[in-house]
């Protein structure tokens, strides 16, 4: 009977889960730490020389519009153009007016930086299947990887993925105050399937091929 399976396969099993949940799954601490160490380091090294690789013209600037004073030290700044109010012969007008601005350094995890460096190459971006909207995802930056071999675009990825190695696999697994993770058990998803979360210790690393992210794993 169908309920016969429910019992043994959820109900029966859910106590085993309660029971692996309580018990734990020791995580050192110490090598967290270590493994956190490593990865920023070398997070910041490709951002660092993301920098150099991308043009200024495609960085962020601060603030938008410029200063509208002109500033004493414009060290690590540049010019720009925008529309702003500004007062002539007593009245306010809308013009094109020129002012220094800082320039703020590439973001590889934002979209709309990564998007307008692709613009600028004139390469295809995805479209995200849902919002039916342009996306600089991870499957688009693998294509354009294949097709263009950009530089750019390869630090890009492992930025992105450095970055959900740390989030998940390292602040995600840090343990209680007794050395151990205690992962909240379920079934979960359209499949029911056996899930364990919080952390999800289901869950592995896809990128076993990329060395610098999946290291240690």
């Amino acid at each position: 009977r169908l309920w016969d399976s429910v019992e043994r396969h959820v109900v029966d099993l859910t106590q085993v889960l309660r029971k692996m949940s309580l018990n734990g799954l020791p995580v050192s601490q110490a090598k967290l730490d270590e493994m956190k160490v490593d990865l920023t380091t070398q997070q910041a090294e490709r951002i660092e020389a993301l920098q150099d690789m991308v043009d200024d013209s495609l960085k962020p600037v601060h603030p938008k519009k410029g200063y509208k004073k002109v500033p004493k030290d414009t060290t690590g700044m540049k010019l720009i153009r925008v529309m702003d109010a500004v007062k002539e012969n007593g009245e306010v007008i809308i013009k094109e007016v020129e002012r220094w601005a800082k320039v703020l350094p590439f973001n590889p995890e934002s979209p709309s930086q990564v998007s307008a460096y692709c613009k600028s190459k004139r390469y295809r971006l995805g479209t995200n299947r849902y919002t039916k909207r342009e996306t600089t995802d991870e499957a688009t930056l693998r294509r354009l990887i294949r097709k263009r071999n950009d530089a750019v675009l390869i630090k890009t990825l492992e930025v992105r993925q450095l970055t959900k190695v740390l989030g998940t696999y390292i602040n995600g697994w840090t343990p209680c105050t007794d050395g151990l993770v205690h992962a909240m058990p379920g079934f979960c998803g359209k499949m029911f399937r056996i899930s364990l979360r919080r952390p999800n210790l289901c869950a592995t690393i896809a990128d076993k091929d990329e060395e610098a992210v999946a290291k240690g794993f």
